[in-house]
């Protein structure tokens, strides 16, 4: 059976299931607001039929759907870890609680896509992007990096 492992805690899982493992890291909290920067990172496999590029159609066809006062930003392709990805800049909600999206979509091999959004209230989105491209830069796919020394 394959295994999920981290730092804290493991466990055997069926060989035929897909591993759909969700990431999420959360900013600290600011004194007086409610809403703090997340990023969340997914994997999901391609349809049969489908290519990267319809793939993230189809997933700002359905934010698209979901989110009140939906608009798409910007919309770019490029390289992630050496790999093809799709970068996406969407803001989304009300009036009184606006917030952007930022979304790297990258293929890694077996037709799988690895989902990076990061969600900040629209206020702290022009100071935050820098941030998300830092992250997507360090980005590697394969081995573990080495343990740090304690």
């Amino acid at each position: 059976m394959p295994r999920y492992q981290d730092e804290a805690m493991f466990f055997d899982v069926p060989r035929d299931w897909q591993d759909r493992t969700i990431v999420a890291y959360a900013a600290p909290p600011l004194p007086g607001r409610e809403r703090t920067s997340n990023l969340v990172m997914t994997r999901e496999e391609l349809r049969e039929d489908e290519t990267l590029a319809s793939y993230v159609d189809r997933q700002v066809e359905q934010l698209a759907q979901r989110m009140e006062g939906f608009e798409l930003i910007e919309r770019e392709s490029r390289q992630v870890a050496d790999r093809p990805a799709v970068c996406v800049r969407i803001r989304s909600g009300n009036e009184s609680d606006k917030f952007e999206q930022h979304l790297a979509m990258v293929e890694m091999p077996r037709r799988v896509v690895a989902s990076f959004t990061m969600t900040v209230p629209d206020d702290d989105a022009a100071q935050m992007a820098p941030l998300f491209d830092r992250i997507l830069s360090t980005v590697r796919l394969g081995a573990r990096p080495p343990e740090s020394p304690s």
